[in-house]
């Protein structure tokens, strides 16, 4: 024998079904079949939907995306990711600049990280969240722009060179003096060039020679160098010896470039500065015997 059992809203379970079938209709009379109806709450108000996945029914989420929980405190979904379109610039020996499009999503501050590719050296640098430029300044100049290159020496010439430094240079400041002492020059040269001639100098002689980069805020520092002038007595080339005898052997070699208006020769032995004997022999000369040699 089966039973139905009415509810006091005339609604009625089937007492061999119950635990499958359950129709139910809400205080809007809207009819949920148990079997149909795909979310449920269970007796402490937490809803399940049909994947089984559990949300509070206290918090939830308006059309917005928004999520409010059960305090009415608001709490919106941010997407997050990493600043873009990092740019450098404003470069000096010292310092530069960066500056990056925001992050998505509120950004609490930038850690902005740096590191030399010559030196390793390394830094960081903290700004607030709203901002999106940093300074980064009182970094060391790399030795690679501190070094000048002398080439080209003759009597009373020499050509210096260098790697620009990073940044606008208006223009460099060269100076140059003597290192046994004497009258300092001062050149200026233009920003754009890499390598200036320095000119009337003295022959066989040692500079000292000290460039300057200068810009709007004055004097960069500074790239220091040495460089020396050729004698105005070009030496005779491929000296030789030959015919060895047991007191004599012959000298000879290829006549010196320019205005020769004789040769000296010395000669001593090997290890002893005291010289045997002195020789005078003319311009056109190439080849002398040395005789009464020991």
């Amino acid at each position: 024998m089966s039973q139905r059992v009415y509810t006091g809203t005339g609604n009625h379970r089937d007492h061999r079904d119950h635990r499958d079938h359950w129709d139910h209709w809400d205080q809007d009379g809207d009819h949920w079949d148990h079997r149909d109806h795909r979310d449920h709450w269970d007796q402490d108000g937490d809803h399940w939907d049909q994947d089984g996945d559990h949300w509070d029914h206290r918090d939830h989420w308006d059309q917005d995306g928004d999520h409010w929980d059960q305090d009415g405190d608001h709490w919106d979904q941010y997407e997050t990711g990493s600043p873009r379109n990092l740019v450098t610039g404003g470069v000096t020996d010292s310092s530069f600049s960066a500056s990056w499009t925001a992050a998505p999503g509120d950004v609490k501050t930038y850690r902005v990280h740096w590191r030399s590719p010559v030196s390793g050296e390394t830094g960081e640098k903290t700004v607030p969240g709203d901002v999106t430029h940093a300074v980064l300044d009182g970094l060391s100049p790399e030795t690679l722009y501190r070094k000048l290159t002398v080439s080209h020496e003759t009597e009373r010439t020499m050509r210096v060179s260098w790697t620009p430094p990073p940044g606008k240079v208006a223009h460099y400041r060269l100076k140059y003096s003597p290192v046994g002492g004497g009258k300092e020059v001062t050149l200026k040269v233009s920003g754009t060039a890499t390598s200036t001639l320095m000119r009337r100098l003295q022959p066989t002689t040692t500079y000292t020679i000290t460039l300057l980069p200068v810009d709007r805020r004055g004097e960069g520092k500074a790239r220091q160098g040495v460089g020396t002038t050729l004698s105005p007595f070009k030496a005779p080339r491929n000296l030789l010896t030959s015919e060895p005898r047991q007191h004599s052997f012959r000298v000879s070699w290829d006549p010196a470039p320019g205005e020769v208006r004789g040769y000296k020769v010395t000669f001593s032995p090997v290890g002893d500065h005291i010289d045997l004997g002195e020789l005078v022999l003319g311009p056109y000369d190439n080849t002398v015997v040395l005789e009464e040699l020991r």
